[in-house]
């Protein structure tokens, strides 16, 4: 993602600083999937500007509405400055020790259960590497559907270098 402003340097990351400090939602326009709340932070040598999607203010958005995270950097450009990085949808690690630990925890279950027959055992094995694929593609499906909003972000985090 390459943004461009006007401003110089310094007062790009002041104006992303002010907005990120300002916890406000965006203003959705006809086609966006709703409002997003901007977070993250503003330092000389890195820009990390995450954005929450939210149905209204107040209540976030929930199915597939996982927060979008743009790290890169500020650089100086002539007539102005650019705002370049990549933009992710991160996974928590809290998710993923949650489905680890519950994956354990069935697999131990079932083994403690009235004895193990070679059946039960080979049930155990096939069912836990089916639930970890479709966990998998579950995250990796919620992350495509959020980085459909990328664009949106692009444009809320554009009008905030423009000034709006």
């Amino acid at each position: 993602l390459v943004l461009r402003s006007d401003a110089p340097l310094s007062e790009t990351l002041t104006r992303l600083e002010r907005a990120i400090a300002a916890k406000g939602y965006s203003t959705p326009d006809r086609q966006s999937p709703g409002f997003f709340r901007l977070g993250g932070n503003v330092g000389p040598d890195q820009v990390v500007v995450t954005a929450r999607p939210y149905v209204t203010p107040g209540i976030p958005a929930g199915y597939g509405a996982m927060t979008l995270e743009f790290e890169g950097r500020v650089i100086p450009v002539p007539g102005g400055s650019e705002v370049r990085g990549i933009v992710t949808a991160p996974v928590r690690v809290s998710t993923v020790v949650f489905l680890v630990v519950a994956l354990a925890v069935s697999l131990v279950l079932g083994l403690r259960s009235d004895g193990a027959s070679w059946p039960s055992l080979l049930f155990l094995v096939i069912g836990s590497v089916a639930i970890s694929f479709a966990w998998a593609w579950a995250i990796r499906h919620n992350q495509r559907m959020a980085l459909r909003n990328a664009r949106e972000f692009a444009r809320i985090v554009q009008a905030v270098l423009e000034g709006r």
